[in-house]
């Protein structure tokens, strides 16, 4: 059972202007560097300066993200101890005061535009519970040369796709407004990833509308090396495979999650010949080194999981 985080009372619109007053919630742990580009740009904002306020909670960093943070005034710092973004999030809902909740990553780069676009989506319908923007990958080089870069750009932050099949939004660019979730919850803080994914499904099991806010755009940095591609692939299968465990056929589900990484990995031998960011085919081998070694980390990390449910407990 989640428990709810009772909110602070929201900020009242100081002008006539219609608009709402927004937190936006960034949570962090370490790349300082990152945070400092993200908070500018958070400053950049073309919404009225009265209407916002940032929210900057550290989820254990060994970086100074304070002496970050200390340079760009009126933003606020919370710290949460518990590892996990989601445990951060919201840790800095409670310390929100908006009307409207928006989410970024402290390695995104929002555009100018970002929060206007989004409240102007997410105020165009009343049915509208939430909305998800649109995550532009970055590259170092311009473009996508590495093997993890092919990756990021074929397969990351399919935004719209979460959208209209999955029904969630990447909280690297998901704004929402305080009463959905006053209604649904808060985030899952035990889930290390996947936790947008779960707290989407809430929204639309209650009922409320999902929308797509393309204008709203941040931008995100792709993963270039080995190293961190793999830490977020594990990652994001230790999520998969803790809502695995909450499943009531566990064995079942962890199977068939098995079984769709085998297959993906594939099937892409052929779709990759397609698409549109691997035009050569240097970069379809390097792209499909990649998305198979990827794919086998997640593997390994489900068939762990499996492995540990067969095992008989000990009394």
């Amino acid at each position: 059972m989640v428990a709810r985080v009772a909110p602070c009372d929201p900020v009242q619109p100081s002008s006539p202007a219609s608009r709402p007053a927004v937190s936006v919630v960034v949570p962090v742990r370490d790349g300082a560097d990152a945070l400092d580009r993200c908070l500018s740009a958070l400053a950049a904002q073309d919404y009225p300066r009265e209407l916002l306020d940032v929210v900057v909670v550290d989820n254990r960093s060994t970086e100074d993200v304070a002496a970050v943070v200390a340079g760009h005034p009126g933003v606020v710092l919370l710290r949460e101890p518990e590892g996990g973004s989601y445990a951060a999030r919201n840790t800095g809902l409670a310390a929100s005061r908006g009307e409207v909740l928006a989410f970024t990553d402290a390695d995104c780069a929002p555009a100018p535009g970002w929060v206007s676009a989004a409240v102007a989506e997410l105020a165009r319908d009343p049915r509208a519970a939430m909305v998800g923007g649109a995550v532009e990958l970055t590259f170092r080089h311009g473009r996508p040369v590495t093997a993890c870069e092919l990756l990021e750009a074929v397969q990351a932050f399919p935004q719209q796709r979460y959208l209209e099949r999955y029904r969630f939004a990447a909280t690297a660019n998901m704004v929402t407004w305080r009463e959905t979730l006053r209604s649904v919850g808060p985030f899952d803080p035990q889930l290390l990833s996947g936790g947008d994914h779960e707290w989407g499904g809430r929204v639309a099991a209650a009922g409320g509308e999902q929308r797509d806010a393309a204008a709203a755009v941040v931008g995100h940095p792709a993963r270039s090396g080995w190293p961190e591609s793999v830490r977020k692939w594990r990652r994001v299968a230790q999520g998969r495979a803790t809502a695995a465990r909450r499943e009531r056929r566990v064995r079942f589900h962890l199977v068939r999650s098995v079984w769709r990484e085998v297959r993906s990995a594939a099937l892409e031998l052929g779709r990759s010949a397609h698409h549109p960011q691997l035009t050569t085919t240097a970069a379809r081998v390097r792209y499909l080194a990649a998305h198979t070694a990827c794919r086998a980390v997640t593997a390994a990390v489900l068939a762990r999981a499996l492995v540990a449910t067969l095992r008989p407990r000990r009394r």
